[in-house]
C-alpha cells in the first residue's frame, strides 16, 4: 500500500516491528520504511515530518490500547 501511494506523490512512511519485512520494502527500492513498536511511534524520527494528516493501519487493530499508541503518535507535535 505504501508503493502505492508513493507512486500517487503522496509523502509517507511504511512502519513495521517486524525488521525482515521493513528489509524486503527497503530492498525493492523505497527507503521510507522503518523498524518500529506502536510505543515508539511518538519518539520515532520521520525526516522532516513533524505530523500525520492520514495514518493507514494494516492489519494493525489489535485492540485499543494499540490503536490509542497509534493516534497518539500521529498527532504528537
Amino acid at each position: 500500500m505504501s508503493r502505492q501511494l508513493f507512486s500517487l506523490g503522496i509523502d509517507g512512511w511504511g512502519v513495521d516491528f517486524c525488521a525482515d519485512l521493513i528489509e524486503t520494502a527497503k530492498d525493492s527500492g523505497d527507503s521510507h520504511f522503518v523498524v518500529c513498536s506502536y510505543s515508539d511511534l511518538a519518539s520515532q524520527r520521520f525526516s522532516t515530518i513533524n505530523y500525520f494528516s492520514c495514518l493507514i493501519c494494516n492489519f494493525s487493530i489489535l485492540g485499543e490500547c494499540a490503536l490509542d499508541e497509534i493516534a497518539k503518535a500521529g498527532t504528537a507535535s
